[in-house]
């Protein structure tokens, strides 16, 4: 089941369409800002959508904590829109706590319908931005492809496609401050 999961992300990261990127993130933070800046939204969600959206909101601050990012707000507003803002260096680690929020749902069993809608969701056109700056060189030997949360164990683990070889692997919790921070990993991507 983890991995079905892991293939759709992949897919859909490489289905973004990458041209005005940069816009449509600036338009959804934007949006956010909007709504923040509300002090109360009206509640017109079931109680079902604000779960589902408080789910997908602490899969992204759960990862970006224990990704080292600091987590600077999370919201779940009564429209069942949500944000969750986190910044740091550590690009894995951000592109990690991206795609958390998506992984948290399909872990919750999203519907087809919501697995449309988060296709379509600014975290996926984040995640593929920031996938793309990481520098070529590293891309070429080593493409960190998704990293999500295990719905079991709630144990982070890396995706990671060895271009090469065409094979890959699933890193556990144990093995990403290794393979993601450590200066080694690194090193071997730049051969």
């Amino acid at each position: 089941m983890l991995e079905r999961r892991i293939n759709l992300v992949v897919d859909w990261l490489s289905m973004v369409e990458p041209d005005g990127a940069g816009s449509r993130i600036v338009d959804s933070r934007a949006r956010d800002a909007a709504k923040n800046a509300q002090h109360e939204v009206p509640q017109t969600a079931t109680q079902a959508e604000l779960a589902r959206t408080a789910i997908h909101e602490a899969g992204h601050a759960v990862i970006a904590h224990v990704g080292g990012l600091r987590v600077r707000t999370v919201r779940i507003r009564g429209d069942a829109s949500g944000s969750c803002e986190y910044e740091g260096e550590d690009e894995i680690a951000l592109i990690s706590a991206d795609l958390a929020g998506v992984f948290a749902e399909l872990a919750d069993g999203a519907s087809i319908e919501r697995q449309e809608a988060l296709f379509h969701s600014s975290d996926i056109l984040q995640a593929r931005v920031r996938m793309d700056q990481l520098p070529h060189n590293w891309r070429r030997w080593q493409r960190y492809a998704v990293v999500c949360s295990d719905a079991l164990s709630s144990a982070p683990a890396v995706l990671i496609e060895d271009t090469a070889s065409g094979r890959s692997v699933i890193q556990g919790s144990q093995d990403i401050p290794r393979r993601c921070r450590s200066s080694p990993c690194r090193r071997t991507a730049t051969r």
